[in-house]
């Protein structure tokens, strides 16, 4: 709803019709808390405070883990912990990105097969064919500015860096805090990074993987 224009007078429309129904329930969705947040909780939105928040959390790396095996059985594959451990903390256990790495293991790998660290490079870099006509046109084809793309990259590879410390801002070459802030709300509207307190994540996380090669 929020990257519709006049988004403001439909939420408004929305809550006018919403309020004089009591026969059903209505449920908003995102999978950005940020934004949501924002809907529910800012004063100046049309549902503020009128509705229950909940929050789902991941589901438990030991239980995505056995699931992730239960699938892979039909064609007797394996993952060790070890490379599922990386998986888990490349996607931060994201459910939809850990089934597009393991579809991809899935078809590319044959039978009896285990997924250790060298094949899991491997169906990395399957994966990465597959999506790098769009890594390519973010980074070399869009309208994304010098900086931009300075900025991405160094968030990509150096993500335990705040982004308005010392070390992220010579890495970047900019020690202008306004331009760095400007960039990262800017990446956010481009749906490329969203910003969860002082982390930030990157919608696509295998994206970030790739800018880190």
């Amino acid at each position: 709803i929020k990257n519709i224009k006049d988004f403001h007078s439909i939420l408004g429309r929305l809550r006018s019709i919403i309020q004089y129904i009591n026969e059903a329930s209505f449920i908003f969705t995102g999978s950005i808390r940020k934004k949501m947040d924002h809907i529910f909780r800012d004063p100046q939105y049309p549902f503020f405070k009128s509705a229950l928040p909940l929050d789902f959390p991941k589901i438990e790396e030991d239980r995505m883990y056995k699931f992730v095996n239960e699938k892979m059985i039909q064609k007797n594959i394996n993952i060790t912990q070890e490379s599922f451990d990386r998986l888990y903390k490349i996607t931060n256990g994201i459910i939809g990105d850990i089934q597009q790495f393991c579809k991809i293991a899935f078809s590319y790998l044959e039978m009896g097969a285990t997924i250790d660290m060298q094949l899991f490079i491997e169906i990395l870099r399957e994966l990465f064919k597959l999506e790098e006509k769009f890594y390519n046109y973010t980074i070399y084809e869009s309208s994304l500015t010098k900086l931009q793309i300075s900025v991405l990259c160094a968030l990509a590879k150096y993500d335990t860096l705040g982004y308005q410390s010392n070390e992220f801002k010579e890495i970047v070459k900019n020690y202008n805090s306004n331009a760095i802030d400007t960039t990262i709300k800017a990446l956010e509207r481009y749906n490329i990074i969203y910003v969860e307190g002082r982390k930030v994540f990157f919608f696509n996380p295998f994206f970030r993987e790739w800018l880190r090669k």
